[in-house]
């Protein structure tokens, strides 16, 4: 049994090797053309397109996206993968970096070790575990059945520049368009209220923390 442990984990690894050799995204706007992106990390197992909702407002409102594809959509087999993306677009000067549940985790640890880049962490249901200086803004549903909420009151202690808003009525995975995540509770509001509102949030974020 441990042998057959060992070597599913080895294929998990030559998996995220394989898959990480190059980086794959999806893109809304044009970031090539703009100083100011949102770079996202999907949550853990969901399929990145699931997100298009908000990511779409997100770039409607005038900031491009970039999704990061992760091997086997599962951000922690390969949280680094924002300095690869990074590096493929130089002129950006402003980079926030974002994500759902697994991902924002992911995002933010990133963050944690390039405060020289990173002009602010956006977390929809999720929580960081490193220590961020830069500005925070939080977002999760008072309907959230699956956010630990032990480690996401831990996690905001590490933050010292925390806006925190909780959607009233929203849940885990209304941030997504994936179906009902198990675990979860019931929302109260639809998913295309819970989309506006953090659409709006994120926007308005970005938009006071972008310096000249």
């Amino acid at each position: 049994m441990r042998r057959a442990f060992r070597c599913l984990a080895f294929v998990l690894i030559a998996l995220a090797l394989l898959c990480s050799c190059r980086t794959q995204t999806i893109v809304y706007g044009d970031p090539e053309r703009s100083d100011v992106v949102v770079l996202f990390y999907p949550g853990g197992k969901v399929d990145p397109n699931a997100y298009s909702p908000i990511l779409e407002g997100i770039c409607d409102d005038g900031i491009p996206v970039i999704v990061a594809k992760m091997p086997l959509n599962l951000a922690i087999l390969d949280g680094n993968m924002a300095s690869r993306i990074v590096r493929d677009y130089p002129n950006v000067r402003h980079w926030f970096l974002a994500g759902h549940s697994l991902g924002g985790v992911m995002a933010s640890s990133w963050s944690s070790k390039h405060t020289d880049i990173v002009n602010g962490v956006i977390l929809l249901a999720s929580y960081t575990t490193k220590s961020l200086s830069m500005p925070v803004l939080s977002v999760y549903g008072s309907n959230d059945g699956v956010l630990n909420l032990q480690k996401y009151h831990k996690g905001m202690e590490l933050i010292s520049n925390l806006e925190e808003h909780v959607i009233e009525g929203g849940n885990h995975c209304q941030f997504g368009d994936y179906g009902f995540q198990k675990g979860d509770n019931e929302a109260t509001i639809s998913r295309q209220e819970q989309t506006s509102v953090t659409v709006d949030l994120i926007a308005a974020f970005i938009n006071k923390h972008i310096s000249p």
